[in-house]
């Protein structure tokens, strides 16, 4: 090796170190499916009703993707994978490029017993209305999401105890959604400096909000920065059809990352500590 080649060793490191990680941009959407065929059907393999798919065709519409295009992943329940298929339908005709979807088994439907599914609906139907069956179908499922989040805090509340052997915790769920967001942060480390794309992915009511409980950073009623959730009324109820949060993951000039959850109008901080427990749990 001669001494000019070992005096540009450096200047080539940094140069190749410069391809990768600067000025990235990644946003990671988290989502519910689509309103399914069957709203009192939490286990079936129901697909969307038409509502659902008119609010997945809305979605790929309205979603102004980033520059370099968008990959989806989802859970392998047949309303989850429809939902997703719908919004890149959309995305691909207006000439978005488009990468090939994956099913993931972090976003799975809830992992539960029938048991757990009986009590759930259980839940639920103790929180309906007297007069639901007199409503009109619009108004049902409104009150019937209403009526769910009630169950959605009895399926949060355990934290890592379980409901029985056969289910699985919240905290292992959040464990779960935890992996998939390291992975998004880490790709921006390995992405070409200058990349812009988008990440969504689909699974089902409960899923991501396990994951919020652990890790959000809001403030209460009192201004006080607290992590997470008593209540799911306190961040306004779980996450309606369509309905998404999304994790925004940039990187400056320098490879520097910001990470700030976007959610409801509202601009928050994860809790990294917690995030790092979660995904060094053996659980």
């Amino acid at each position: 090796m001669n001494i000019k080649n070992f005096e540009s060793m450096p200047q080539i490191e940094e140069e190749t170190n410069e391809r990768f990680g600067r000025n990235v941009e990644i946003r990671a959407t988290f989502m519910r499916h689509a309103t399914k065929a069957d709203a009192s059907d939490i286990t079936g393999k129901s697909l969307l009703s038409k509502k659902g798919q008119e609010e997945s065709r809305e979605k790929g519409k309205k979603l102004e993707t980033k520059e370099h295009g968008i990959k989806a992943y989802m859970s392998p329940v047949a309303r989850a994978i429809e939902t997703a298929d719908l919004i890149l339908e959309e995305q691909e005709k207006k000439g978005t490029k488009v990468f090939k979807s994956r099913k993931k088994a972090e976003l799975v439907l809830w992992p539960g017993s029938k048991n757990l599914y009986n009590e759930f609906a259980k839940i639920t139907k103790e929180n309906l209305p007297a007069d639901y069956d007199n409503l009109r179908e619009d108004e049902k499922q409104e009150v019937y999401e209403k009526a769910e989040d009630f169950a959605v805090d009895w399926l949060l509340y355990p934290g890592e105890k379980k409901f029985d052997t056969e289910s699985a915790s919240p905290y292992e769920i959040a464990v779960g959604i935890s992996k998939l967001v390291d992975r998004y942060i880490k790709m921006s480390d390995r992405l070409y400096s200058g990349s812009s794309v988008d990440l969504l992915n689909v699974s089902h009511k409960g899923t991501f909000e396990a994951f919020l409980k652990e890790v959000l950073l809001r403030k209460n009623e009192q201004g006080e920065v607290v992590r997470g959730f008593d209540k799911i009324e306190e961040i306004g109820g779980a996450l309606k059809p369509a309905e998404s949060w999304e994790l925004d993951i940039r990187t400056d000039e320098t490879g520097k990352k910001t990470i700030k959850l976007h959610f409801r109008g509202g601009e928050f901080d994860l809790d990294l500590q917690k995030l790092e427990e979660l995904l060094s749990s053996k659980k």
